[in-house]
């Protein structure tokens, strides 16, 4: 009984490994409208706009946007959950591409945040990320750079092995996504990496994680009602805001907010409270552990939390 237990596990890790494979390799054809000039390109599903501009601006330097019709694709989140979002059935993709004059963030910083912001929901810990060395961050790079998901240093399978719960975002039409820590026995539906998933158990679907960390489950045909649920009940977050170096402190730091609050407003809060010039650029940092992206709801953070802390700074303080 023991070796067919152990034969069975064998085999659905081998499994489980030949799905993964077919996943990190998986790509969609796109077709990119830029300065009215085609640009036709085969993209990895777990690649991110930003290398997509880059190999047609020709710029790594410069900001982009891109758009499906009227809708701005997030450049936070990889390729593949953008399409799954808003149009999963037409090949080529066609998107347009518009440069701006802004200056870029940092591919390997927006997807080590977004690792820390996952593995801190799931181990409440990012030391196995802050203890990276800059060989292994540079490694990193190179393969975000290269489109190199087959690489194990970008997902080490095994890391999932022993997790409780799941970091899981769940994306909606109008571009509204929710944060959610899923046990291992919850059932899910939707789309992820182009799978439609039918009440599958998450513990059946972890090889279906993104390089980000995350489990992305798309609602291509779902509007999100989650802020007029929060706003019904008036539920909020008292927020805790604390200085990073030589920054003045906040004398009110204390304050309670709504938790469909966005980051947005929290950076102008510190802006207004130490009367700092518009074109200074506020960096927010859960706990001192990772940066807040600007466009993310407070309910997202840390969800289940009623309290949480805040460090500021002006220009980035840490990576």
């Amino acid at each position: 009984m023991e070796n067919s237990n152990e034969n069975k596990s064998i085999h659905d890790d081998t499994l489980n490994n030949n799905i993964r494979q077919l996943v990190t390799s998986g790509t969609i054809p796109i077709h990119v409208i830029y300065d009215d000039t085609d640009h036709f390109r085969k993209t990895p599903r777990l690649s991110y706009l930003h290398n997509l501009a880059t190999t047609i601006l020709m710029n790594n330097a410069c900001d982009f946007e891109f758009r499906y019709g009227t809708f701005i694709l997030n450049p936070l989140f990889p390729i593949g959950v953008l399409y799954d979002l808003v149009d999963c059935k037409t090949l080529p993709w066609e998107i347009h591409l518009r440069k701006l004059d802004t200056s870029r963030v940092n591919l390997a910083d927006v997807h080590m945040n977004m690792i820390k912001h996952a593995e801190y929901l799931e181990k409440g810990t990012t030391s196995r990320i802050s203890n990276f060395s800059k060989e292994q961050h540079k490694d990193i790079e190179t393969c975000l750079i290269r489109d190199d998901f087959q690489s194990n240093l970008l997902f080490p399978y095994e890391n999932i092995n022993g997790l409780k719960s799941i970091a899981t975002r769940f994306h909606f039409k109008d571009g509204t996504s929710i944060v959610s820590l899923l046990d291992l026995d919850s059932t899910v539906f939707g789309i992820c990496q182009g799978i439609i998933l039918k009440n599958e158990q998450v513990k059946d679907i972890l090889y279906l994680k993104s390089t980000d960390y995350w489990l992305h489950i798309c609602f291509p045909n779902a509007y999100s009602t989650i802020i007029e649920e929060f706003n019904e009940i008036n539920k909020k977050l008292t927020v805790t805001f604390r200085p990073v170096g030589n920054i003045a402190i906040i004398k009110d730091n204390l304050v309670v907010i709504p938790i469909t609050t966005k980051i947005t407003t929290c950076e102008n809060y510190v802006r207004r409270k130490l009367n700092l010039a518009k074109h200074l650029r506020i960096f927010l940092y859960l706990d001192g552990l990772f940066q807040i992206f600007t466009n993310e709801y407070l309910f997202n953070i840390t969800p289940n939390k009623d309290k949480i802390t805040l460090f500021y700074s002006v220009g980035e303080a840490w990576k």
